[in-house]
């Protein structure tokens, strides 16, 4: 499954995945742990059935890491992302703050000019003249 751009997760192992394909790991352990306390030596079939076994488990840990992997990848992704995110939030903060100094900036210069020339009229009033 796909959980970040160019970033895919593998489904996970089920138990039955990895226990039971091929030989049942669990019940094989037990019967070789039986035959050994039971004192019997192990045949050479079952020293063959061992290695298939760990075979089985190594390859289950190797998709497990393989997994994990993805998953680190899939975590990195997300935070780079996430910070890509707050980068273009700043920025945006950033322009909105420079726009509203911006806006107060010549507001302040309309108000300064409106009462230089209102103090103006008043100096120069029609009342004063006469």
């Amino acid at each position: 499954m796909l959980v970040a751009p160019s970033v895919t997760l593998e489904t996970a192992l089920s138990y039955a995945e990895v226990m039971t394909t091929g030989k049942d790991v669990l019940s094989f352990m037990a019967g070789v742990r039986d035959k050994l306390v039971a004192g019997n030596t192990l045949a050479s079939t079952d020293m063959d059935d061992v290695q298939s076994v760990l075979k089985q488990v190594t390859r289950a840990q190797v998709k497990t890491g393989l997994i994990q992997n993805q998953l680190d990848a899939a975590a990195e992704s997300a935070d780079v992302q996430k910070n890509n995110v707050e980068l273009q939030r700043s920025n945006l903060m950033d322009t909105d703050m420079a726009e509203a100094t911006a806006g107060l900036v010549k507001s302040n210069a309309l108000l300064q000019a409106a009462q230089s020339i209102m103090s103006k009229l008043d100096a120069n009033s029609l009342f004063q003249k006469l």
